[in-house]
């Protein structure tokens, strides 16, 4: 299997410039860069520049992916936007042999989020399309909804070598039992357990989104001063001018956010809980499974006769496509009368069968190999 690489650029607050462009190319002859988005892919080496570098200079996310494990995922915030205290606290080094860390930093003027994992053994991927599903995570981080951040802490900490006992949860963001379809991409994408999402969301508020058409409403109670200043901001292009007014307008709709009092949680609590999870999953599945089972044992029952017909029917053409729909038939009756416990009656219609179309060594080697015989 050969290597993969692939690097996906994607700005998001501007267009890139043509000198942007131009110097984009230079990185790589198979490069073809647009106002927005540069995809570097390597089959036999690597990327020969720092992908922070990069980022920082000409745009807002980047996603990795490598078909021996490794996956990558970076946003660029302006600093003036965003928390970087807030964004910190969910930092974390669960590195053994490879990297795995959420690591926050500052760059310039820009503050960085960058966010790694490695998975053992490798398989055939490809990365098309899935930056697309998880370009509005960058967004929801700049109003202030770090699930992101905490889902990619979850699931470090679960991966982590060494545990410390005494580790707790980061700040739990409302909503976690709510992930729209981005959110759901990066679970995706970085294997998350939904046993573990499960069990950490149990404590997660639940929070009203908001729609554009009531923040809109909210518009007449900005003062003289703060419409004009909203104003030139947008038509300055302001990069966050959008996301800052819509934040005003959401402190006016629902007043100050109150501070989430709650406890951290220790987060073997979390893991207790996601045992708890799971065994409540797969006891859920056993009884599904059951029930399945049980309506394809009635279905046969009611089928039976016409079943043993088809069987004859297909062995009669004496074609390979007929002794495999007969053998698939006869694993099913088969299967019933295991149910039903009446081997007896199977193996005496059987005979029957074996009787008429034994003869054939084709046929009676896929019987074999199915265990009917």
């Amino acid at each position: 299997m050969s290597e993969y690489q692939c690097y996906d650029f994607y700005s998001i607050d501007r267009a890139l410039s043509k000198d942007d462009i131009d110097m984009i190319r230079t990185y790589s002859s198979r490069v073809h860069p647009t106002s927005r988005r540069a995809t570097f892919v390597y089959h036999y080496s690597d990327f020969p520049y720092d992908e922070v570098e990069v980022l920082n200079d000409f745009f807002d996310v980047m996603l990795y992916m490598a078909n021996w494990g490794s996956r990558r995922f970076m946003m660029k915030f302006p600093a003036h936007l965003v928390s970087y205290e807030a964004l910190k606290e969910y930092d974390i080094d669960a590195s053994d042999e490879y990297d795995q860390e959420i690591r926050v930093f500052k760059k310039g003027k820009n503050i960085l989020v960058d966010m790694s994992l490695s998975f053992e053994g490798g398989e055939w991927i490809d990365a098309e399309g899935v930056l697309d599903e998880m370009l509005p995570i960058r967004n929801q981080v700049l109003h202030g909804d770090y699930r992101v951040l905490y889902l990619g802490w979850l699931h470090l900490a679960s991966e982590h070598p060494d545990i410390p006992e005494d580790l707790r949860e980061p700040r739990l963001p409302a909503n976690l039992n709510q992930l729209d379809y981005s959110l759901e991409s990066f679970v995706n994408f970085w294997e998350i357990d939904q046993d573990l999402i499960q069990a950490a969301s149990e404590k997660s508020e639940e929070e009203k989104i908001i729609s554009d058409d009531v923040l809109k409403s909210q518009i007449v109670h900005l003062s003289t001063e703060e419409k004009h200043q909203y104003l030139e901001e947008l038509m300055d292009n302001e990069v966050g001018a959008k996301n800052k007014l819509k934040k005003r307008l959401n402190e006016l709709y629902q007043g100050p956010q109150k501070e989430n009092q709650q406890q951290a949680r220790l987060f073997s609590e979390i893991m207790e809980g996601m045992a708890k999870q799971h065994k409540e999953r797969m006891e859920r599945e056993r009884i599904a499974a059951e029930k399945a089972h049980l309506r394809k044992m009635e279905r046969i029952g009611a089928q039976e006769s016409k079943m043993w017909e088809e069987v004859g029917e297909n062995a009669e053409l004496k074609t390979a496509k007929g002794y495999e729909k007969a053998t698939e038939i006869l694993k099913e009756l088969k299967m019933y009368h295991h149910f039903k416990k009446s081997q007896a009656s199977f193996d005496l219609k059987l005979g029957g069968i074996l009787d008429k179309y034994g003869r054939s060594v084709a046929f009676k080697r896929r019987m074999r190999s199915n265990g009917i015989l």
